[in-house]
Protein backbone atom coordinates (compact mmCIF):
# COMPACT_ATOMS: atom_id res chain seq x y z
CA UNK A 1 0.00 0.00 0.00
CA UNK A 2 1.41 3.40 -0.98
CA UNK A 3 0.95 7.11 -0.49
CA UNK A 4 2.14 9.73 -2.95
CA UNK A 5 4.59 12.09 -1.31
CA UNK A 6 6.14 14.62 -3.61
CA UNK A 7 8.24 12.70 -6.10
CA UNK A 8 8.67 9.58 -3.95
CA UNK A 9 6.65 6.55 -3.03
CA UNK A 10 6.67 5.66 0.70
CA UNK A 11 5.51 2.70 2.74
CA UNK A 12 2.65 3.52 5.09
CA UNK A 13 2.69 0.22 6.97
CA UNK A 14 5.60 -2.01 7.87
CA UNK A 15 6.12 -5.56 9.20
CA UNK A 16 6.26 -6.06 12.96
CA UNK A 17 7.09 -8.94 15.30
CA UNK A 18 5.53 -9.55 18.72
CA UNK A 19 7.69 -10.88 21.57
CA UNK A 20 6.93 -12.97 24.65
CA UNK A 21 9.18 -13.87 27.59
CA UNK A 22 10.97 -12.14 30.47
CA UNK A 23 13.50 -9.41 31.19
CA UNK A 24 16.10 -9.50 33.95
CA UNK A 25 18.24 -6.85 35.64
CA UNK A 26 21.17 -7.33 37.98
CA UNK A 27 22.72 -4.91 40.45
CA UNK A 28 25.94 -2.89 40.37
CA UNK A 29 26.92 0.17 38.34
CA UNK A 30 29.44 -1.05 35.80
CA UNK A 31 28.79 -4.71 36.59
CA UNK A 32 25.01 -5.16 36.54
CA UNK A 33 23.12 -5.81 33.34
CA UNK A 34 19.84 -5.76 31.44
CA UNK A 35 19.01 -8.91 29.49
CA UNK A 36 16.22 -11.03 28.07
CA UNK A 37 15.27 -14.48 29.35
CA UNK A 38 13.45 -17.01 27.15
CA UNK A 39 12.19 -14.26 24.85
CA UNK A 40 10.83 -15.53 21.55
CA UNK A 41 8.98 -14.28 18.48
CA UNK A 42 5.30 -15.18 19.02
CA UNK A 43 3.68 -13.49 16.01
CA UNK A 44 4.67 -11.61 12.86
CA UNK A 45 2.50 -9.09 11.02
CA UNK A 46 3.05 -8.42 7.34
CA UNK A 47 2.65 -5.31 5.20
CA UNK A 48 -0.59 -6.44 3.56
CA UNK A 49 -2.32 -7.22 6.87
CA UNK A 50 -1.59 -10.96 6.91
CA UNK A 51 -0.02 -12.45 10.03
CA UNK A 52 1.54 -15.71 11.17
CA UNK A 53 1.63 -17.43 14.56
CA UNK A 54 3.20 -20.68 13.38
CA UNK A 55 6.02 -21.49 11.00
CA UNK A 56 5.34 -22.54 7.42
CA UNK A 57 6.94 -22.66 3.96
CA UNK A 58 7.59 -18.89 3.80
CA UNK A 59 8.14 -18.17 7.49
CA UNK A 60 10.50 -19.89 9.92
CA UNK A 61 11.14 -17.14 12.48
CA UNK A 62 8.28 -17.96 14.87
CA UNK A 63 9.65 -19.04 18.29
CA UNK A 64 13.12 -17.79 17.34
CA UNK A 65 15.14 -16.54 20.32
CA UNK A 66 15.65 -12.80 20.86
CA UNK A 67 18.90 -12.19 22.77
CA UNK A 68 20.40 -9.01 24.25
CA UNK A 69 23.99 -9.15 25.47
CA UNK A 70 26.44 -6.59 26.83
CA UNK A 71 23.90 -4.11 28.28
CA UNK A 72 25.93 -3.00 31.33
CA UNK A 73 24.18 -0.97 34.03
CA UNK A 74 25.16 2.72 33.94
CA UNK A 75 22.56 4.05 36.41
CA UNK A 76 19.46 3.09 38.36
CA UNK A 77 17.40 2.57 35.19
CA UNK A 78 19.93 3.09 32.39
CA UNK A 79 22.21 0.67 30.58
CA UNK A 80 24.91 0.89 27.93
CA UNK A 81 24.55 -0.05 24.29
CA UNK A 82 24.25 -3.78 23.64
CA UNK A 83 24.14 -6.41 20.93
CA UNK A 84 20.77 -7.81 19.87
CA UNK A 85 20.16 -10.95 17.83
CA UNK A 86 17.26 -13.04 16.58
CA UNK A 87 18.48 -16.65 16.48
CA UNK A 88 17.02 -19.89 15.24
CA UNK A 89 16.49 -22.09 18.34
CA UNK A 90 17.77 -25.17 16.54
CA UNK A 91 21.07 -24.20 14.92
CA UNK A 92 21.53 -20.57 16.13
CA UNK A 93 21.20 -19.17 12.59
CA UNK A 94 21.04 -15.38 12.95
CA UNK A 95 18.11 -13.72 11.20
CA UNK A 96 19.00 -10.34 12.67
CA UNK A 97 22.03 -8.83 14.37
CA UNK A 98 22.42 -5.22 15.44
CA UNK A 99 23.30 -2.69 18.12
CA UNK A 100 20.63 -1.76 20.67
CA UNK A 101 20.98 1.84 21.87
CA UNK A 102 19.46 4.25 24.41
CA UNK A 103 18.46 1.61 26.96
CA UNK A 104 16.55 3.56 29.56
CA UNK A 105 13.62 2.15 31.58
CA UNK A 106 10.61 4.27 32.51
CA UNK A 107 8.13 3.40 35.27
CA UNK A 108 4.61 4.31 34.08
CA UNK A 109 2.92 2.85 37.19
CA UNK A 110 4.08 0.96 40.27
CA UNK A 111 6.03 -2.05 39.05
CA UNK A 112 5.16 -1.46 35.39
CA UNK A 113 8.06 -0.37 33.20
CA UNK A 114 8.63 0.46 29.57
CA UNK A 115 11.68 0.58 27.39
CA UNK A 116 11.16 2.82 24.33
CA UNK A 117 7.44 3.34 25.01
CA UNK A 118 7.03 5.83 22.15
CA UNK A 119 8.34 3.57 19.39
CA UNK A 120 7.14 5.06 16.11
CA UNK A 121 8.34 3.92 12.71
CA UNK A 122 8.04 7.52 11.46
CA UNK A 123 10.18 8.93 14.32
CA UNK A 124 13.89 8.19 13.71
CA UNK A 125 14.74 9.04 17.33
CA UNK A 126 12.72 6.02 18.51
CA UNK A 127 14.42 3.55 16.17
CA UNK A 128 16.97 2.09 18.53
CA UNK A 129 18.45 -0.87 16.64
CA UNK A 130 21.27 0.23 14.36
CA UNK A 131 24.14 -1.43 12.44
CA UNK A 132 21.56 -4.02 11.49
CA UNK A 133 22.25 -7.11 9.39
CA UNK A 134 19.26 -9.12 8.13
CA UNK A 135 19.60 -12.59 6.67
CA UNK A 136 17.57 -15.53 5.37
CA UNK A 137 18.44 -18.61 3.33
CA UNK A 138 16.78 -21.72 1.90
CA UNK A 139 16.71 -23.48 5.27
CA UNK A 140 15.67 -20.35 7.18
CA UNK A 141 13.01 -18.53 5.13
CA UNK A 142 11.34 -15.49 6.68
CA UNK A 143 8.86 -13.28 4.90
CA UNK A 144 9.09 -10.96 7.91
CA UNK A 145 12.85 -10.46 7.48
CA UNK A 146 12.52 -10.14 3.69
CA UNK A 147 9.88 -7.41 4.10
CA UNK A 148 12.09 -5.60 6.63
CA UNK A 149 14.92 -5.69 4.10
CA UNK A 150 12.74 -4.17 1.40
CA UNK A 151 10.99 -1.46 3.40
CA UNK A 152 13.77 -0.23 5.69
CA UNK A 153 16.19 0.66 2.92
CA UNK A 154 19.93 0.05 3.01
CA UNK A 155 20.34 1.25 6.62
CA UNK A 156 17.77 -1.25 8.01
CA UNK A 157 17.10 0.97 11.04
CA UNK A 158 14.64 -0.86 13.32
CA UNK A 159 13.01 -0.25 16.71
CA UNK A 160 12.38 -2.38 19.80
CA UNK A 161 9.73 -1.64 22.44
CA UNK A 162 9.30 -3.57 25.70
CA UNK A 163 6.63 -3.21 28.37
CA UNK A 164 6.99 -5.45 31.42
CA UNK A 165 5.82 -5.99 35.00
CA UNK A 166 8.69 -6.23 37.50
CA UNK A 167 9.02 -8.50 40.49
CA UNK A 168 11.84 -7.21 42.67
CA UNK A 169 13.81 -3.98 42.69
CA UNK A 170 14.54 -2.53 39.26
CA UNK A 171 17.58 -0.80 40.79
CA UNK A 172 19.19 -4.13 41.58
CA UNK A 173 18.10 -7.70 40.84
CA UNK A 174 14.69 -8.09 39.22
CA UNK A 175 12.68 -10.16 36.78
CA UNK A 176 9.88 -8.85 34.61
CA UNK A 177 7.21 -10.50 32.45
CA UNK A 178 6.83 -8.89 29.02
CA UNK A 179 3.25 -7.90 28.18
CA UNK A 180 4.05 -5.56 25.27
CA UNK A 181 7.04 -6.48 23.14
CA UNK A 182 7.43 -5.29 19.57
CA UNK A 183 10.07 -5.09 16.85
CA UNK A 184 9.19 -2.72 14.00
CA UNK A 185 10.98 -1.39 10.94
CA UNK A 186 11.76 2.25 10.29
CA UNK A 187 10.12 3.93 7.32
CA UNK A 188 12.28 4.42 4.27
CA UNK A 189 11.61 5.96 0.88
CA UNK A 190 11.66 3.09 -1.59
CA UNK A 191 12.10 3.36 -5.35
CA UNK A 192 9.03 1.67 -6.85
CA UNK A 193 9.42 -1.45 -8.97
CA UNK A 194 8.19 -1.42 -12.57
CA UNK A 195 4.97 -3.12 -11.45
CA UNK A 196 4.45 -0.52 -8.70
CA UNK A 197 5.10 2.33 -11.14
CA UNK A 198 2.50 0.81 -13.44
CA UNK A 199 -0.06 0.82 -10.63
CA UNK A 200 0.78 4.42 -9.69
CA UNK A 201 0.41 5.60 -13.30
CA UNK A 202 -2.86 3.69 -13.61
CA UNK A 203 -4.25 5.36 -10.47
CA UNK A 204 -3.22 8.81 -11.71
CA UNK A 205 -4.97 8.35 -15.06
CA UNK A 206 -7.95 6.69 -13.39
CA UNK A 207 -8.26 9.81 -11.22
CA UNK A 208 -8.06 12.12 -14.24
CA UNK A 209 -10.67 10.01 -15.99
CA UNK A 210 -13.00 10.30 -13.02
CA UNK A 211 -12.71 14.11 -13.05
CA UNK A 212 -13.51 14.19 -16.77
CA UNK A 213 -16.35 11.66 -16.57
CA UNK A 214 -18.30 13.41 -13.83
CA UNK A 215 -19.64 16.41 -15.80
CA UNK A 216 -20.12 14.45 -19.03
CA UNK A 217 -21.99 11.78 -17.11
CA UNK A 218 -24.29 14.40 -15.58
CA UNK A 219 -24.93 15.95 -18.97
CA UNK A 220 -25.81 12.54 -20.43
CA UNK A 221 -28.38 12.09 -17.67
CA UNK A 222 -30.14 15.28 -18.76
CA UNK A 223 -28.62 17.64 -16.20
CA UNK A 224 -27.56 20.82 -18.02
CA UNK A 225 -24.55 22.80 -16.81
CA UNK A 226 -25.03 26.50 -16.21
CA UNK A 227 -23.42 28.84 -18.72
Amino acid sequence: MFVWAGDACSAISLPTATLMGNVQTTSGIGTGSFQLSNVRISRVNYINGDFAIANGPEENILLADVVISGATRTGTVTFGNASIEIRDPGDSFKYLTGTLTNISLFEISTGIFYFNLLLDKDNPASLNITNTFLKTDALHPSRFIDELKHWTGTAHTIGLKLGFIIAGDINSNSTGVIFDGLIAGGQATVVPTLTEWGMIIFMIFAGIGSVYYLPTGLHAAGMRRKK
